[in-house]
């Protein structure tokens, strides 16, 4: 008999003593101490069990919870790339504009026309323009805006969009 109630060797013998003294008036006594023993094993065994599930459901929500976290990192990092590449975008664009702007304040000025260049045509200007990065390209932007200002209706819209698709350093040695 498996000594699962602790109680010992000392145990089994006395109750074997009193069992061959007093013979079989004992028997149930030995039963049922069989019997606890068996119920304290199956208990201990599922308890095990039990504490095995709570632990295995504690790793996994653990594990789910790291998995949470590193997707969302991962998401913040996603996100703050986008926001980094949209502000490196927005600044070149805005560089672009800068510097298309400094060159048609550095050419000569027409005599100012009384009207003002047409809201539109300045909005697709710098829409087209702000794309622009190439310095011979954008000193030919710069020369076409300083002469819409000078005279407006110089330049139509569509003329913009051609200057848009040309080749900086061929048009500019055509132009020379």
């Amino acid at each position: 008999m498996d000594d699962l109630l602790g109680v010992g060797k000392s145990a089994d013998k006395l109750i074997s003593a009193v069992e061959r003294a007093l013979g079989a008036v004992y028997r149930p006594y030995g039963i049922r101490r069989d019997a606890d023993a068996e119920a304290y094993r199956l208990t201990t065994l599922e308890a095990a069990k039990t504490d095995a599930k709570v632990r295995h459901t504690v790793e996994f929500a653990r594990a789910k919870a790291d998995a949470d976290i590193v997707t969302a990192e991962g998401k913040q990092a996603l996100e703050a790339r986008l926001e980094a590449r949209l502000k490196h975008k927005a600044l070149q664009q805005q560089q672009n504009i800068e510097r298309i702007v400094e060159g048609a304040l550095a050419q000569p000025q027409p005599a100012p026309a009384t009207e003002d260049v047409d809201q539109d045509w300045l909005t697709n200007f710098f829409e087209q323009a702000q794309s622009v990065s190439g310095t011979e390209m954008q000193a030919l932007w710069s020369r076409v805006l300083a002469l819409e200002v000078g005279v407006p209706g110089t330049f139509s819209p569509r003329a913009l969009d051609v200057l848009r698709k040309m080749n900086g350093p061929s048009i500019l040695r055509q132009l020379n």
